[in-house]
């Protein structure tokens, strides 16, 4: 396959150059999650409970049931209407068999009432408002090509989508999977303290939590950062088509922010984020118009401040004259 295509746009329609260009994304993905995993963004993530190694293993096992899943959509022969329809369902699947698998190969958790998602939770809710939509757009790319999206969802033209931009929405799909799994541990029926001693008994555990102030300080963190996002982050990324991802980098897991068509989604949008969106749109009326008006009033400021020292400067520059001669 040539490396060029690689570095421009995506495959359009079905065929062997989509196949090989899926093959050789995930080829790509797990690559990259065998390097630096640590946490260079400038927010706190649910994965920064984790060692390095178990978030390489939790990754893994993502990218593996992703995989497995959409070789499943493929034998089970479900149209492009279908994905849409079942988007929900299938981003649940993705989160519930990804988790089991991990909470039982490390934690030896088997009780499906210990990862009961609850849609009233802000990140929960964060990710249904997102990340559905994200899944919905990757699994369509992967499977059937560019050309089968609409609402120019990735690009202003539909058709003609970036290599790049599939390859960086799979790596924010991933990260964001696996940080709602372990953000999930802390919400199961186990107390904190009992969820931090099976993460210590399975050594798991970042030893920067060990201890009940920075296990709750983190805890605290995403509450804080989650609530700050929901209400006022969220609504004005979705006004001004933009959109928060977090990709794999030799430096460890950085934050970017790309452009997205999200007019859709305001009409999803609570009350107080309409409110917010409403507050976004007074200050882009309002601000340029104080800039203005702070300007000319600058301007003039500045006119009657030289005109008050120009004549400052005349008064005694006459009277240093006078004194002159009246000397001679």
């Amino acid at each position: 396959m040539s490396k060029i295509f690689l570095k421009n746009y995506w495959p359009i329609s079905p065929g062997d150059t989509l196949n090989e260009t899926v093959a050789y994304l995930f080829c790509q993905i797990r690559n990259k999650i065998a390097f630096n995993l640590t946490n260079k963004s400038k927010f706190t993530l649910a994965l920064d409970l984790l060692l390095p190694n178990i978030k390489k293993e939790l990754f893994s096992i993502i990218i593996q049931e992703f995989e497995e899943l959409l070789l499943d959509i493929l034998e089970l022969d479900l149209s492009i209407d279908s994905i849409r329809i079942l988007k929900s369902k299938i981003l649940y699947d993705l989160i519930y068999k990804s988790s089991h698998k991990f909470l039982s190969d490390k934690l030896d958790i088997y009780s499906d009432d210990n990862m009961i998602i609850n849609e009233k939770d802000l990140y929960i809710r964060i990710v249904l408002q997102e990340d559905i939509v994200i899944l919905e757009n990757l699994i369509i790319c992967l499977l059937f090509g560019s050309s089968q999206l609409y609402g120019n969802a990735f690009n202003k033209k539909t058709y003609n989508i970036q290599y790049l931009y599939i390859e960086i929405f799979l790596q924010n799909l991933v990260i964001r999977i696996g940080d709602i799994i372990v953000y999930l541990i802390f919400n199961t029926e186990f107390t904190s303290d009992k969820v931090r001693l099976i993460l210590q008994q399975c050594d798991i555990y970042n030893k920067q939590y060990l201890s009940t102030r920075g296990f709750e300080e983190l805890k605290n963190n995403l509450l804080y950062q989650n609530l700050i996002y929901f209400y006022i982050d969220q609504p004005k990324a979705i006004y001004s088509n933009r959109y928060r991802i977090r990709i794999f980098s030799p430096y460890g897991i950085i934050s970017k922010t790309v452009y997205m068509n999200r007019t859709d989604e305001l009409k999803h949008l609570s009350y107080i984020q309409l409110f917010t969106t409403g507050l976004v749109e007074l200050q882009d009326f309002l601000i340029p118009k104080i800039k203005y008006i702070m300007f000319i009033t600058g301007k003039i400021i500045l006119y009657i401040s030289i005109s008050f020292l120009d004549n400052i400067a005349q008064f005694f520059f006459r009277i240093i004259i006078r004194s002159f001669k009246k000397l001679n």
